[in-house]
């Protein structure tokens, strides 16, 4: 197999953790052996306490720029093609790069854009200068554009024994466990194992399909409602005689 925009892991990378970067964040890298396919990723101040957990983004949207992912205007005009844009940014806490592998959502009086964020600057308390990757701006206004802004999905990365959200997603299972603020390569897709809610995975007929709980674990969906909306994880590998919780994960390719 041949996967030349993806990282090659090999030597145990997966088990591997840094405490520096050594990848842009949500840098896909796979296994070539297998075809295993990982994120790079950072952990929260709180880790990953266990390994073969599903582990959730703890990035944090709100309107105010206090937040992780939040909503404002650009300090200017934007036109097409450049590369940076400058947005009100009050969060000190936002330090350099702190965007950098993110996206930016512009709103235009018809269209709605999307581009990727390859690098940011530190907030000065006021504003934080954004740089785009791809072609940049996608489209000129004349006035400052409104937008949200969101850094990677796999910049705040957390699995908490006992813990977790459920207002969080899941973005990556973990092959080891990761101290404080480390950096290392999530699972996203492939032959996966998790700890299931449940003793028994797919002894019941047509229950293939495997959700996220919160906490982390694992779950067979059998109906939709209200409190059991869960977040897919893929589906059940083996035909069952018996339960088992090895499956093929399904997050990002």
């Amino acid at each position: 197999m041949s996967f030349p925009f993806y990282a090659s892991l090999s030597g145990g990378a997966e088990l591997g953790t840094h405490s520096t970067a050594q990848h842009t964040l949500g840098t896909p890298g796979v296994i070539e052996e297998d075809g295993r396919i990982y994120r790079y990723c950072k952990a929260t101040a709180n880790g990953v306490e266990r390994p073969y957990w599903g582990a959730q983004s703890r990035c944090l949207y709100d309107e105010g720029s206090s937040d992780d992912s939040y909503e404002g205007n650009s300090s200017a005009a934007v036109t097409i093609l450049d590369k940076t844009m400058v947005i009100a940014d009050t969060q000190t806490g936002h330090t350099e790069d702190f965007f950098a592998g993110g996206y930016a959502v512009l709103f235009y009086a018809v269209n709605t854009r999307m581009v990727y964020i390859r690098k940011s600057t530190a907030s000065d308390g006021s504003t934080v200068t954004l740089t785009f990757g791809g072609s940049g701006i996608p489209e000129t206004k004349t006035s400052a554009v409104f937008c949200t802004i969101h850094p990677s999905p796999y910049s705040q990365v957390e699995r908490v024994h006992g813990g977790g959200s459920s207002q969080a997603a899941t973005v990556c299972v973990p092959n080891t466990p990761v101290a404080a603020n480390q950096y290392f390569w999530g699972q996203t897709w492939g032959p996966c194992f998790c700890t299931p809610q449940a003793a028994a995975l797919g002894n019941a007929s047509y229950a293939r399909v495997v959700v996220f709980n919160y906490d982390g674990s694992i779950n067979i969906i059998s109906a939709h409602s209200a409190t059991s909306a869960h977040q897919i994880a893929g589906y059940l590998l083996p035909e069952h005689a018996k339960g088992d919780q090895f499956f093929m994960l399904t997050l990002a390719p």
